[in-house]
């Protein structure tokens, strides 16, 4: 004994064997249909994508206007494949004979960047079930659009808008009590131990400003600026050569030499990233997962996840051997570090 398939009359299954399920028999999806969490990132970089190609598309439209259009006809460059015998040929598009009646050959049209820009992104969100099972295009529309401009305006905001605490200078967080404002130092790092940076490019800003030192080429002494390097080389007594490894300051940074520099440019790449152990991969997602509330508030975005993991990095290529502070923002005075400066 057989049962006849509801979708199909014609063919039989056994009894035991599972139905699938259709479409059709799936109950009619709620819209706008909201976007898989897994999805947004992807979705609102494809939807960003989207918007700049509309706009570009609109802009050159409002310019054509201005200006003749010469371009030739449509169909001067269209082309179609005969098969022959022999091999494949290309000749100009014309109407063909088949069975007695002229048929006029299919070309297809090129997307234009939003149109790709748009499919990319309707392929990210995929179809819903009522478009995919009348097989028609399914519309933006259908999707919860407004989700992504909402998170597309939220990523625009400015850092400080953004960021609830500023991450601080390395050389503070490690030497608290030496890059400060001393009777030693003077002013020369009062802004270390100040509110902090917003972002890392404007930490960098300050280790660039603040940090950097110039290293004799011959012995590695190092000098706060290229004037006093260049006045050291052109001394009466030169000084010692001295091997790259019996420099001083390529172990643990006080400031940052061209060494430390390469050191820092190299891990902050993906590459450099890449060669790290997995060990220290798996406690900067940990550390990270600790202190981006404390960063960013509840409402971080991926970004600053980004920023606190360049933070750490940048910590690593500093300071290899010594490990990490519990809070990029803020010092604990009773961890080792306070106890060692």
């Amino acid at each position: 004994m057989a049962d006849h398939h509801p979708s199909s009359p014609g063919r039989t299954v056994g009894l035991h064997e599972p139905q699938g399920h259709t479409d059709h028999d799936l109950p009619p999806p709620t819209y706008p249909i909201p976007i898989p969490p897994e999805k947004l990132a992807k979705a609102l970089k494809l939807y960003i994508s989207y918007g700049l190609e509309e706009g570009l598309e609109i802009k050159q439209a409002s310019t054509d206007q201005y200006y003749l259009d010469v371009r030739p006809p449509s169909n001067a460059h269209k082309t179609t494949t005969v098969s022959g015998s022999s091999g494949i040929s290309s000749l100009p598009s014309s109407d063909e004979v088949f069975d007695g009646k002229k048929v006029k050959p299919r070309s297809r049209k090129r997307l234009s960047p939003k149109s790709r820009a748009k499919a990319a992104l309707i392929r990210c969100l995929g179809s819903c079930s009522v478009c995919r099972s009348r097989r028609v295009r399914c519309p933006l529309e259908h999707h919860d659009i407004e989700n992504l401009e909402r998170e597309r305006l939220k990523s625009k905001t400015k850092p400080s808008e953004r960021v609830a605490r500023r991450l601080r200078c390395h050389f503070n967080a490690r030497y608290p009590h030496r890059f400060c404002a001393t009777r030693s130092t003077g002013n020369k790092y009062h802004v270390c131990s100040k509110e902090g940076y917003l972002t890392i490019s404007h930490l960098k800003q300050h280790h660039k400003s603040t940090h950097t030192v110039s290293r004799c080429p011959r012995c590695g002494e190092l000098f706060d600026n290229d004037t006093l390097r260049d006045t050291h080389a052109r001394g009466d007594i030169s000084c010692e050569m001295l091997l790259p490894e019996q420099w001083p300051g390529t172990g643990q940074a006080e400031n940052i030499n061209e060494t430390i520099r390469q050191r820092i440019s190299s891990i902050l790449t993906s590459r450099g990233y890449y060669m790290l152990l997995q060990a220290t991969k798996s406690a900067i997602d940990l550390w990270v997962d600790a202190n981006i509330v404390e960063y960013a508030g509840t409402s971080a975005l991926h970004k600053d996840r980004l920023e606190l993991k360049n933070w750490y990095l940048i910590w690593l290529a500093l300071f290899p051997d010594i490990p990490a502070p519990t809070h990029p923002c803020e010092w604990d005075l009773l961890s080792l570090f306070d106890l060692q400066c």
